[in-house]
């Protein structure tokens, strides 16, 4: 099998959620590459998926130390952070995407629902609303900015944004409790 049929069974092993057979499969494809940036960080991710916080956080960290420059590796960082409850620290990380990779709107999404769980609800309906400048239908963007204004007590403006992430995601579970 050619690895860009095995990344492909990757990627279709991820979407059905089993984490486990995807794993086996990218350790094989790093036992041959094992400086592979993008491999690092699905294994980093198939981790994540798994509650396996501190294998995840030894592959991205060994990502970063090859590649520094990839913002993505740093939306791992802050995501696993997150899971850890350190949202101060998942702050930094996704901070360091955004600087590294400001024109991409789910760092800014991200970012919005850390301050959202910080309470920092103007930071966070202000930093969604930046993603939702960048991609419209982000739906994690929509869902913060949502979230932000009823906190806000912005009520009619929270539900046209609700209905507008129920257009792009019906079947969205935090959707609908929004």
């Amino acid at each position: 099998m050619t690895e860009d049929n095995r990344l492909s069974k990757v990627a279709i092993l991820v979407q059905q959620k089993k984490f486990t057979e995807a794993e086996k499969l990218l350790a094989e494809l790093l036992g041959e590459e094992p400086n592979n940036i993008h491999l690092l960080s699905l294994l980093a991710e198939v981790n994540l998926q798994q509650d396996k916080f501190d294998q995840a956080n030894t592959l991205t960290d060994s990502a970063i130390g090859l590649s520094p420059d990839a913002p993505y590796l740093y939306y791992i960082k802050s995501r696993i952070a997150i899971q850890e409850d350190r949202l101060s620290e998942a702050e930094i990380h996704i901070q360091q995407a955004i600087e590294l990779d400001p024109n991409e709107a789910g760092y800014f999404a991200l970012l919005s629902s850390i301050q959202l769980g910080r309470k920092q609800f103007n930071e966070a309906l202000e930093t969604a609303n930046r993603a939702l400048a960048i991609d419209a239908e982000d739906i994690v963007a929509l869902n913060t900015r949502s979230t932000a204004l009823i906190k806000l007590n912005r009520k009619e403006e929270s539900f046209v944004t609700i209905e507008g992430a129920l257009r792009e995601d019906p079947n969205n579970a935090y959707t609908h409790t929004n």
